[in-house]
């Protein structure tokens, strides 16, 4: 998160070739895990995907899944690579990515996945949002995944979970994510939900 003393500190040395005071790389280690906002509509599928493995996450909000108590994904490697990683996993890899990933490097995992014919399930989290680095805008990619992905399915987990509750959108989430697991080749599951904090 960028703080007052770090814009003052650039705007104090930006006509400068080299800055000389070091700044701490932060690390889980050193500053420990930050959990998923306990609000966040796309929870229900983070419950399922927790009885579920191997599972890669992207570097958006889907890897602060990662820790106890969720351990909704297994792995992750890098913004957009969720894809492309899910690809080496045996039988039908599971990956989650947000749309912001998605847009940034991730559909070309997914341009990958269909050329080569790999079996595949990716989990787009459609918040408009790219959360993790200030709310910025997202374009909308669902005509091109749907162009590329034939087998795939949109769901809003926000309508669901008012009008079912949590519970039932998670069932609903288990059992499609166990008929996709079925299907040979690549499918996707579009979950749109408003981040709620933006």
């Amino acid at each position: 998160m960028i703080q007052k003393e770090h814009v003052e500190f650039a705007l104090e040395n930006i006509d400068k070739d080299e800055v000389s005071k070091y700044t701490d790389i932060q690390t889980i280690v050193s500053r420990g895990s930050r959990s998923i906002c306990g609000d966040c509509p796309f929870m229900p599928l983070y419950n399922v995907l927790h009885d579920i493995e191997p599972v890669a996450g992207d570097m958006g909000c889907s890897i602060r899944t990662a820790p106890d108590p969720l351990n909704a994904v297994n792995t992750g490697f890098a913004l957009g690579g969720a894809i492309s990683t899910a690809c080496g996993f045996p039988g039908k890899g599971i990956a989650v990515i947000g749309d912001f990933g998605l847009a940034h490097s991730g559909i070309v995992g997914l341009i990958n996945a269909v050329s080569c014919g790999f079996d595949i399930l990716v989990i787009i989290l459609q918040n408009e949002i790219a959360a993790m680095t200030g709310g910025q805008e997202t374009p909308d990619l669902h005509d091109v995944v749907r162009a590329l992905v034939p087998d795939t399915t949109v769901i809003d987990i926000d309508r669901s979970i008012r009008s079912k509750g949590p519970d039932k959108t998670q069932d609903i989430l288990r059992n499609l994510i166990q008929q996709k697991q079925k299907i040979k080749g690549v499918s996707v599951i579009y979950i749109e939900g408003k981040c709620t904090l933006y």
